[in-house]
C-alpha cells in the first residue's frame, strides 16, 4: 500500500504541465543568470575612440606612444576646421583638438565633439603627461632626465600563492562543493514545499478524508514524503545531466575530475533527513495553527 501511494504522488506530478514546465525552464533561467554577469561585462568594456590632432608640436609620435594598448587613438591630421568638424559629425572620428603653443603655455585643451561628453581616461592622462614633458623641455632641461623624470611606473603582479594546477584545481572543487551543497539545499526546500502544497490541496478538496478511509495516515504521510522526494530527485538528475553535459561536451570542462565520487553517497541520506526534518516541521506548524484556530 506504502508504494501505491508513492508511485501515485510520483507519476500524478509527471504528469502535470505545471511540473514539466518548471523542470524544463529552470536550467534555462539558470544559464540566463549565470551568464548575465558576462553579458554585463562585455557591454562595460571601455568604447574605442578616436581623435584627430592638428599637431603644431609635433607631439603625435609621443601620444600615440603613450596611448599604445589604451581604446583611445590619435591621427594627425592638417585638414582645416570645416573638415575636421564634417569628419566628427560623419562619424569617422570621435573628436579633434589643436596642440599649439597655447595649450603648453595655459594648461587647457578644448576638444571638439559631436555631443559634449567626458574625455577618456586614457587620452586626458596621456595629455597630461605630455603637457609635463614639454613644460621640462621648455626649460632646457637635460633630455636625459626629463625621459628619468617623466617615465611611467611600471607595475608587474607576481602571485605567491600555489601552482597555477592546484590552485585551479582547489578553485574549481570548491565551486563544485558550492554547486552540490545549492543543489541539496533545492532538493530539500522543493521536494518540502510540493509536500505542503499537495497537503493542502488534499485538505482543500475533501480527498483525504477518503483516502484516510482506505488507508493509514501515518502510510500515507510517508508515501508522500518517499514521493515528494523522489521527485526532488529526478528534479536534481535532470538539472545535473544537462548541466554536466553542457559543462563536459559544449565548455570541454572535465567536470568529473573536479568530484570526490566517494562522497557523493551520502548526499541522499543527508537530503532525505533534511526532507524529513522540514515535513516534520510543516506538519507541526499546520497542526499548532489548527489547534490555534478550532480554540
Amino acid at each position: 500500500m506504502l508504494w501505491n501511494v508513492v508511485r501515485w504522488e510520483v507519476m500524478r506530478h509527471l504528469r502535470n504541465k505545471q511540473f514539466i514546465i518548471g523542470l524544463l525552464i529552470t536550467p534555462v533561467l539558470f544559464a540566463v543568470f549565470g551568464a548575465l554577469p558576462s553579458v554585463i561585462q562585455r557591454l562595460d568594456r571601455p568604447r574605442t575612440a578616436a581623435y584627430l590632432v592638428v599637431d603644431e608640436l609635433q607631439a603625435v609620435p609621443w601620444l600615440q606612444t603613450a596611448l599604445d594598448g589604451s581604446p583611445v587613438t590619435v591621427e594627425a591630421a592638417s585638414a582645416p576646421r570645416p573638415d575636421l568638424e564634417a569628419a566628427v559629425l560623419a562619424g569617422d572620428a570621435d573628436g579633434f583638438f589643436v596642440l599649439d603653443r597655447r595649450f603648453v603655455e595655459t594648461g587647457v585643451l578644448e576638444v571638439f565633439v559631436e555631443k559634449p561628453r567626458p574625455v577618456p581616461n586614457a587620452l586626458e592622462g596621456a595629455l597630461n603627461g605630455l603637457l609635463q614633458s614639454l613644460r621640462m623641455q621648455e626649460q632646457q632641461l637635460d633630455p636625459q632626465i626629463v625621459q628619468y623624470v617623466s617615465s611611467r611606473a611600471a607595475v608587474i603582479s607576481s602571485g605567491i600563492n600555489a601552482p597555477e594546477d592546484q590552485s585551479e584545481r582547489l578553485l574549481a572543487g570548491l565551486i563544485m562543493s558550492g554547486v552540490l551543497a545549492f543543489l541539496l539545499f533545492w532538493l530539500i526546500i522543493s521536494s518540502g514545499s510540493m509536500l505542503l502544497q499537495s497537503a493542502v490541496q488534499e485538505k482543500r478538496d475533501r480527498m483525504a478524508e477518503v483516502v484516510l478511509s482506505s488507508i493509514g495516515a501515518d502510510t500515507l504521510m510517508t508515501g508522500k514524503i518517499i514521493g515528494h522526494f523522489l521527485l526532488g530527485l529526478i528534479q536534481i538528475g535532470f538539472w545535473l545531466l544537462i548541466g554536466l553535459s553542457v559543462l563536459r561536451f559544449a565548455a570541454d570542462i572535465p567536470v568529473g575530475d573536479f568530484i570526490a565520487w566517494p562522497l557523493l553517497a551520502p548526499l541522499p541520506l543527508l537530503a532525505l533527513s533534511g526532507d524529513l526534518f522540514l515535513a516534520a516541521a510543516v506538519v507541526g506548524g499546520r497542526a499548532a495553527v489548527g489547534g490555534f484556530h478550532e480554540a
